[in-house]
Order: C-alpha cells, then sequence, then structure tokens
C-alpha cells in the first residue's frame, strides 16, 4: 500500500485496505424556530450520508457562543435528532443555530 501526501510517498508491506466513507451533508432542519418557553424540543436534521457508526453531538447557539453539547439521535441515513437541552436558551421564538460534531467511535 502506498499513500502520497504533500508530494511524500509512505509505503507498508502490509495490504492494508483503505474504504471511503460518504461525510454527511445537511440540507435542512425543522422546526426552523424554537418555540418560546418549552423544554426538550426536537429538532430535526435532514440531509444525507448519516451513518450510525458514528456518534452525532449538536451545539446550540446561545448570544455568540455555540454551547450546550447534547447528544444527538440517529433516525436513519437521512435524518438525525437533537433536542434543544433548555429553553433558558431561547430568550424569544426565532431561528436555531445548530453545529453539529461527529465523532468517530
Amino acid at each position: 500500500m502506498e499513500i502520497l501526501i504533500n508530494d511524500e510517498v509512505f509505503s507498508s508491506s502490509i495490504n492494508n485496505f483503505i474504504s471511503f466513507t460518504e461525510p454527511p451533508m445537511i440540507s435542512g432542519s425543522s422546526p426552523p424556530v424554537a418555540p418560546l418557553g418549552e423544554d426538550r424540543v426536537k429538532i430535526y436534521i435532514e440531509g444525507g450520508y448519516f451513518d450510525p457508526a458514528f456518534e452525532y453531538f449538536c451545539f446550540f447557539k446561545a448570544q455568540i457562543a455555540f454551547q450546550n453539547e447534547t447528544k444527538a439521535y440517529f433516525a436513519s441515513n437521512k435524518m438525525i435528532i437533537c433536542e434543544v437541552p433548555s429553553a433558558s436558551l431561547i430568550r424569544h421564538s426565532d431561528y436555531v443555530n445548530i453545529k453539529v460534531i461527529i465523532r468517530d467511535l
């Protein structure tokens, strides 16, 4: 096996196989607006190539920073589900800003 990185070739005498996994793609979310004063609102992240072999985490923007990490639930290869951790993050009904992080198990 040979791997080319920055014009340098790395070789191995072991016959390893490399498989490529398509990275997840996010196309939208629903609801797009978080209701005022409700706890544990579910946000459905829609897209493609979600894989149950990975863990997904959502961070919600409060003020100017993303914080309050919550684990997302794998629903299908086209959807994961996040829960807004607390209504205290939402000062008024507004668009939800979410950052999704993927971690390999």
